[in-house]
């Protein structure tokens, strides 16, 4: 992943801007909205937007290309990320744990961003 981006995500994520979400990029929910550690890069991204319903992102550099729950692949190429789970890469290759599975398990977003800082040329 890119330095400069992760390091604006990262930001992002400790801002207290976003409110933290599970199991999709940005939903409304009676307290607001609230994002996935993956909707905050969407966000920062500013390559395309959330439809009127936010459950997708969409309009990203690629026809048809949107999503719910993972990078759309516009944002994943934006940010040079290795999977749109935000998966890492190890030394021969080997899926590792995801930023999804980080996020919808319940680590907060420092917790997110403290990871993505350790392991962004993995990402």
């Amino acid at each position: 992943m890119k330095k400069k981006i992760a390091e604006q995500w990262v930001r992002a994520l400790r801002s207290g801007r976003y409110k933290q979400g599970k199991d999709c990029l940005r939903e409304h929910t009676p307290d607001g909205l609230r994002y996935c550690c993956l909707g905050v890069l969407c966000r920062i991204s500013k390559l395309g937007n959330f439809t009127a319903d936010d459950y997708y992102y969409t309009g990203v550099a690629v026809k048809n290309d949107e999503s719910n729950q993972y990078l759309p692949e516009g944002v994943q190429k934006w940010a040079k990320m290795y999977s749109p789970e935000g998966h890492t890469q190890d030394e021969i290759g080997t899926n590792e744990e995801s930023l999804v599975d980080l996020n919808d398990s319940g680590k907060t977003f420092r917790e997110i961003a403290k990871y993505i800082e350790t392991n962004y040329k993995k990402l």
